[in-house]
C-alpha cells in the first residue's frame, strides 16, 4: 500500500512538468507583428496624433478613443507605439472560437471517456461487478431523493470496496481515494491546461481566450449542469450510452450521495467564474498591464508575455494549488480537521494538503514569472512578496472555503492580487 502514498505528489510533479512544456510553446507563439494599411488616411490631426505616440500614460488613457479610432494614422508615425495601442484597443471577439470551443471539447470528451472506462477497469479489479461498477459509476445514488434501490446498491458497492483484500479500512480508503483523485484532477487539469493555453499555443495573437469563448464556456457549464440534474430520469439504456462522456471522471466515490450536487455546483460556479475572470481580463486587466509595460518602456513582445503572465497566475490557485491540496492530503495527511459541505457532508482536510497547495501554488507561479517576465530582474523583493501572497492566501481560501467554490474564490483572490500589484506596487 505505501506505493499509493506518494501517487498523488507524483502526478502533480509531473503536471507541473506539463505545464513547462506548454509555457514554452505559449512563449515561443506570442510574438506579433502587424503592418500599416495601404488606404490614403485623411482626418490625421498630427499634433492630436503626437499626444497618442508620446504616449504619456493619464492622456492616453484620456484619449483612449480618438487615439484607438485614428490607429492608423499612428501607424505612419511610429509603428511601435501602433503595435502598443492595438493590443490596448483591440477586444477579442475572435471568429476562432467555434474552432477552439470544438478541439477543446474534443479533447474533454475524450478524456472523460478514458477516464470512465479506465477507473470502471479499475473498480473490476478491485472485485467489483460490473452492476455494481455501475451504481457507482452512471446510476443516481438516490440523488433527488429518487430511486432509492440505487442508493442501497451504491452503499452496498463502496462497503464492498473497503472490505477488499482483508486491508484495514484505512488502507482500502487510501486506494479509493486514489481512484477520485486520478480521475477527478487528471480531467480538472486538462480542462484548465486548455482554458489557459490554448488560445496562446494555436493563435499567439490572441494570448488569453476571446470575450465570445468566455461567453460559450459559461453558457455550457449551465446547459451540462441541466443535463446531469435531469440525467437520472434516462433508462438505464441510455445511460450506458451517454454518461460516461457525461460524467467521467466528476463523480468521485467519496462524495457519496452529494455526488451529483457537488458536479452540478462546481459546473455553476465554474461557469460564473469563467466569465467573471474574463471580463475582467478583457474589460480590464488589459489596461492595468498596458500602462505598467508603458511605465517600464516595454516593447509589444514584452508587454503581451506579461499579459501572458497575469492570466497564468490567475488560474495557476486552481490547476495545482487546488488539485495539490488533494494530491498531498488524500494520502499523506495525517492531522485532519473538517469543512462543511452540502446536505451534512463534512469534508475532511489536512494541514500536510494545506503546505501541498502552498508549495505547488508557489512552484508554478515561479516557473511563469521566469518565463513571461523580467520582474525578478526589475523588482525582486517585490515580486518574492508577490509568490508568497499569492500562494498563501489561495492556502487559506482553499482550507476554509465551503466545498464547491473554493475555484471560484482562489481565481477572484489571485485576480485581485495581481491587479493590486501590477497598478499600486509595482
Amino acid at each position: 500500500m505505501e506505493k499509493f502514498k506518494f501517487s498523488g505528489l507524483f502526478l502533480i510533479i509531473f503536471m507541473v512538468f506539463i505545464s513547462i512544456i506548454l509555457q514554452n510553446l505559449a512563449v515561443h507563439n506570442s510574438n506579433y507583428s502587424s503592418t500599416c494599411s495601404n488606404q490614403t488616411l485623411i482626418n490625421c490631426n498630427k499634433t492630436l496624433l503626437n499626444k497618442c505616440t508620446q504616449l504619456d500614460i493619464h492622456e492616453t488613457i484620456v484619449m483612449k478613443n480618438y487615439c484607438c479610432n485614428h490607429s492608423q494614422c499612428i501607424c505612419n508615425l511610429d509603428k511601435n507605439v501602433f503595435e502598443k495601442l492595438n493590443f490596448f484597443c483591440k477586444t477579442n471577439y475572435s471568429s476562432n472560437t467555434s474552432f477552439l470551443f470544438f478541439i477543446g471539447l474534443s479533447i474533454i470528451i475524450a478524456s472523460t471517456n478514458t477516464v470512465f472506462y479506465l477507473r470502471r477497469f479499475i473498480l473490476m479489479k478491485l472485485g467489483l461487478t460490473i452492476d455494481e461498477v455501475k451504481h457507482i459509476d452512471i446510476y443516481s445514488r438516490g440523488f433527488r431523493d429518487k430511486y432509492d434501490k440505487d442508493k442501497e446498491f451504491f452503499n452496498r458497492s463502496v462497503e464492498k470496496l473497503l472490505l477488499y483484500n482483508n486491508n484495514s479500512e484505512s488502507k482500502n480508503k487510501i486506494i479509493i481515494r486514489s481512484i477520485d483523485f486520478f480521475g477527478r484532477k487528471t480531467l480538472h487539469f486538462i480542462s484548465l491546461m486548455l482554458f489557459t493555453y490554448l488560445d496562446a499555443i494555436l493563435y499567439g495573437n490572441n494570448l488569453v481566450p476571446s470575450y465570445s469563448t468566455f461567453i460559450a464556456i459559461f453558457f455550457s457549464g449551465f446547459l451540462i449542469s441541466l443535463i446531469i440534474y435531469f440525467s437520472i430520469n434516462l433508462p438505464n439504456k441510455i445511460k450506458n450510452c451517454f454518461l460516461p462522456s457525461l460524467y467521467g471522471g466528476c463523480n468521485r466515490i467519496q462524495d457519496g450521495n452529494a455526488c451529483f450536487l457537488n458536479i452540478i455546483t462546481a459546473l455553476c460556479v465554474g461557469s460564473i467564474q469563467t466569465i467573471t475572470i474574463g471580463t475582467i481580463m478583457i474589460f480590464y486587466m488589459k489596461e492595468i498591464i498596458y500602462l505598467f509595460a508603458i511605465r517600464h518602456k516595454f516593447n509589444i513582445h514584452e508587454i503581451r508575455k506579461l499579459y501572458l503572465l497575469s492570466w497564468i497566475l490567475t488560474n495557476n490557485g486552481v490547476i495545482f494549488g487546488d488539485t495539490s491540496g488533494e494530491g498531498v492530503g488524500a494520502f499523506l495527511g495525517s492531522h485532519r480537521f473538517k469543512v462543511k459541505g452540502f446536505i451534512g457532508q463534512e469534508n475532511q482536510r489536512s494541514y500536510e494538503g494545506c503546505l501541498g497547495v502552498f508549495i505547488f501554488t508557489l512552484i508554478p507561479d515561479l516557473i511563469a514569472i521566469f518565463f513571461f517576465s523580467s520582474l525578478f530582474n526589475l523588482y525582486l523583493g517585490k515580486t518574492i512578496l508577490l509568490l508568497l501572497i499569492l500562494s498563501f492566501g489561495t492556502m487559506i481560501i482553499e482550507m476554509i472555503s465551503f466545498k464547491g467554490t473554493d475555484n471560484l474564490l482562489i481565481t477572484l483572490f489571485s485576480m485581485f492580487i495581481n491587479i493590486v500589484w501590477f497598478k499600486w506596487v509595482f
